[in-house]
């Protein structure tokens, strides 16, 4: 059992990476491949720990990272999915970095970073998202909320549908 001590930077993690995990599952369960995917596994590692730096926690510390795992997967699943990352990560896997490169293009763009604003996958996401909101002309949405939803389609799930086969995450 994973110790539930106190641990706000990484509880705040583990509810950004639930409420992302509950995007992804909206329409059905997630498949167990997901959480076999070291680009999933490398773009959730970043994610958590980018959330957790964000919210207060020193970079670098992972000490309280179970928690989040746990917090934001359940368990047992939230250990095995850790434990699976500690491996890829060990490894170097290829995909895996290749996942905390996508983890630091999204959170850097929804955070408002500028250093991809030439690229091409972020451009394109930002061009989706503003013709969505002509077509919709709905005032109560905001544009930010429309492009960080083509954000984390162009930068991650398009991807994990490509690297996995699939049709639809769920």
């Amino acid at each position: 059992m994973v110790s539930m001590a106190k641990s706000d930077p990484y509880r705040a993690a583990a509810k950004a990476a639930k409420a992302l995990l509950d995007v992804i599952g909206a329409t059905g369960d997630i498949p167990k491949e997901f959480w076999e995917s070291p680009f999933v596994l490398g773009f959730f590692f970043y994610y958590l720990h980018a959330v957790a730096v964000r919210a207060g926690e020193e970079p670098g510390n992972y000490k309280n990272m179970p928690l989040a795992y746990v917090l934001a997967c359940g368990e047992p699943l939230g250990i095995d999915v850790l434990q699976r990352t500690l491996d890829f990560s060990t490894l170097r896997t290829p995909d895996y970095l290749t996942g905390l490169d996508a983890g630091d293009k999204y959170l850097a763009v929804v955070y408002g970073s500028k250093t991809y604003d030439n690229d091409p996958a972020i451009i394109e996401a930002r061009r989706m998202a503003r013709q969505t909101a002509m077509d919709l002309k709905d005032p109560n949405i905001e544009l930010v909320d429309i492009e960080n939803t083509y954000l984390l389609e162009t930068v991650f799930l398009s991807e994990v549908r490509r690297r996995l086969n699939l049709v639809t995450i769920n």
